[in-house]
């Protein structure tokens, strides 16, 4: 089993063709190597694997479907907030998408809820 976080960049699906550094969703395993992926379902997960996001928008459902089809399990935040506080307790004075995983990797079991 390989717990995957992921910070989901909720315009990422909807202009495919002008697509900058930013506008992936941005994942990782370990908090040391990251990884970008245009779509959700691209990230490389199997069955028995959990993945941590911070949120599921509605535009990206389809997805979120598709791996649980694959046998993912998919835990998000009960609340966005509990991101904002993790990073200052962290110290993090930079909202970037790797800093928003350490916070999510740093957080409670309690702060997320599974998909089911």
């Amino acid at each position: 089993m390989v717990r995957c976080y992921v910070d989901v960049y909720r315009l990422a699906n909807k202009s495919r063709r002008n697509k900058a550094e930013e506008n992936y969703h941005t994942y990782t395993t370990d908090g040391v190597e990251f990884g970008k992926s245009k779509r959700i379902a691209d990230i490389p997960t199997k069955d028995g694997d959990e993945l941590y996001v911070d949120v599921i928008p509605l535009e990206l459902t389809d997805e979120f479907i598709e791996l649980l089809r694959r046998g993912v399990r998919v835990f998000y935040l009960r609340r966005l907030t509990m991101l904002k506080q993790m990073r200052e307790k962290l110290q993090m004075k930079s909202t970037t998408s790797r800093n928003d995983l350490r916070a999510l990797m740093a957080g409670e079991s309690r702060w997320v809820k599974k998909v089911v």
